[in-house]
């Protein structure tokens, strides 16, 4: 088949996403390619050359012997998606097994790599443990769960594939390396296998929810610190796609669909959410979800709806702003203290983004430590407290619950042009500026229409014009200070000898 099954030294090997694809699976076998319609059950037969292994979905119901070939009729009982159909075969697998609470547990390796799997699924049960805790019952315990090592996409991709996840060998490593991937892979199970989109728009479903997973299994099993270190990884993975392509969680582009803004940004939007509802509810309203659309399909409406009946709580402003709307909020403060008074003056200074509505945690620091929570909803904001002691330091969202980006401010100091310059009015080939802070900038034309975006760091900071025709344009840069706005000309190229 030219797309869907892969023929390679290693075996044979399915996979019916692509990296711009969504549709593979009719490549290799007749089907109804739809997330929003899964098959109510499977039989999956492969026949290969004697001394080969097939490994595929659900419980393995027998091996034909057909003169020189073996065939392997595996049976998937629950509903399942098309995308999630998979084959795993070779010659070379070692396979070895374990269980967990009765559940079968099989692990197909590359005999090359047979003792680098089984460190790696050392913890699995622990994981496995947590997870069944947090989501609900493990939803395939009447078959299996497993990975089986398989060499697509160059060895460095992992799929989902319902209770036989595909590992490509670069996360068969050894040690643990890379067990937040098995973890993901595994929330899966419930994410996407059991719980399943109704269609891609909604595929922060699956991938944010996979990747938030990951912070879970970190916070568990390792501690605050490593769940903190997570989240900050994402963070900054996230702000560096949205500085090149900013756009909704909401149904991606296709080029951005197993991006940081779904995955990444979809983890922090679970955290925020668990922020704002507290452990209790959002735990019970993740139950919930998996009890009332397990085995079919859901869209996010669908899951707000869940939290909202479970918390008695109206969340559409949370995921108006958060899943349906793009971008983040970057806060422009400062505190200062007078007596017994201190005041924090805050700003939200993003560009092309909603104003934000959130609550975020104030710690005052000084001879004694003190808490207190704020709602953040409008451009401009002051409090004041009366402290008991006087602080040394004011730290804002000091737990990290909140997906932000934060720049320096000068209580009482309006917009100013301090710290920046900009360096000729009118331009040839490029736009300079010199700043000594970092931000965003946007090029408009004088209608208004946004033509260039990006991030840019302190020191000189240059902007190619390609592709710009003669004429004035209007830079504008997010300062600390507020927005600076500065037109300038773009000329003709002029070329020298």
């Amino acid at each position: 088949p030219a797309r869907g099954l892969y023929f390679n030294y290693w075996g044979v090997f399915s996979s019916n996403l692509g990296p711009t694809s969504l549709h593979d699976a009719p490549g290799w076998f007749p089907c109804y390619d739809t997330l929003g319609d899964k098959a109510d059950s499977a039989w999956l037969w492969f026949t290969v050359p004697e001394g080969w292994l097939a490994a595929s979905n659900g419980t393995l119901e027998g091996v034909d012997t057909l003169s020189g070939w073996l065939r392997y009729r595996w049976r998937e009982r629950h509903p399942i998606a098309v995308y999630l159909m998979s084959v795993a075969a070779s010659d070379k697998y070692a396979p070895f097994r374990d269980t967990w609470r009765g559940v079968p547990l099989e692990f197909y390796p590359y005999s090359i790599d047979s003792s680098d799997m089984a460190e790696d699924v050392e913890r699995l049960s622990e994981v496995l443990a947590l997870f069944d805790s947090l989501f609900g019952p493990y939803p395939f315990s009447d078959e299996k769960f497993g990975y089986a090592e398989a060499n697509i996409w160059g060895g460095g991709a992992a799929l989902e594939h319902q209770t036989l996840v595909s590992m490509g060998p670069y996360f068969v490593a050894g040690g643990g390396r890379h067990l937040d991937t098995y973890a993901h892979e595994l929330s899966h199970q419930w994410w996407a296998d059991w719980v399943t989109a109704l269609d891609w728009r909604h595929v922060w479903l699956h991938e944010g929810f996979a990747s938030y997973a990951e912070v879970l299994f970190a916070e568990a099993l390792f501690g605050p610190d490593s769940a903190r270190h997570t989240l900050e990884t994402f963070r900054r993975s996230y702000f560096a796609e949205d500085a090149q392509a900013r756009f909704p969680i909401f149904d991606p582009p296709i080029d951005y669909m197993w991006g940081a803004t779904v995955y990444h940004k979809g983890a922090w939007v679970l955290h925020m959410l668990r922020w704002v509802l507290g452990d209790s509810l959002f735990f019970a309203s993740l139950r919930e979800y998996g009890a009332r659309y397990g085995g079919s399909n859901a869209t996010i409406d669908e899951f707000r709806e869940v939290c909202e009946d479970v918390s008695g709580e109206d969340l559409s402003w949370f995921f108006k702003e958060w899943i349906y709307e793009a971008g983040y909020p970057v806060f422009a403060w400062d505190w200062e203290a007078r007596g017994d008074t201190v005041t924090v003056l805050l700003r939200q200074v993003q560009e092309d983004a909603p104003v934000f509505r959130m609550p975020v945690e104030i710690e005052f620091r000084g001879s004694d430590t003190l808490r207190d929570t704020v709602w953040v909803n409008e451009l401009a904001e002051r409090w004041s407290w009366v402290l008991p002691f006087s602080p040394q330091e004011v730290v804002l969202d000091p737990d990290l619950r909140v997906l932000h980006d934060e720049l320096p401010l000068k209580l009482a100091q309006g917009p100013s042009r301090a710290g920046f310059e900009l360096l000729g009015s009118v331009v040839s080939r490029a736009l300079r500026f010199r700043a000594d802070f970092s931000g965003r900038f946007a090029v408009y034309s004088l209608s208004g229409r946004r033509l260039l975006e990006g991030r840019f760091g302190p020191g000189l900071v240059e902007v190619p014009l390609d592709g710009f025709r003669p004429g004035v344009y209007v830079l504008r840069v997010a300062a600390p200070s507020g927005p600076i706005t500065a037109k300038f000309v773009k000329g003709r190229n002029v070329k020298t000898f």
